[in-house]
């Protein structure tokens, strides 16, 4: 857990839809359209490298 990371501090164990050793899945709290989820990577990264 990173106490800088919001994810880690404002998600509470009953907003969490699913979760494997490597997500969590919680409804968006303003959704785009009616459904939207967010699924977040429980690993902490500085950045995302996407170059193929």
């Amino acid at each position: 857990m990173n106490e800088k990371c919001i994810f880690c501090s404002e998600i509470l164990s009953e907003q969490i839809l699913c979760e494997t050793k490597y997500f969590k899945v919680v409804f968006d709290i303003n959704p785009v359209q009616t459904g939207h989820l967010l699924i977040i990577a429980k690993a902490h990264f500085c950045r995302l490298d996407l170059r193929l």
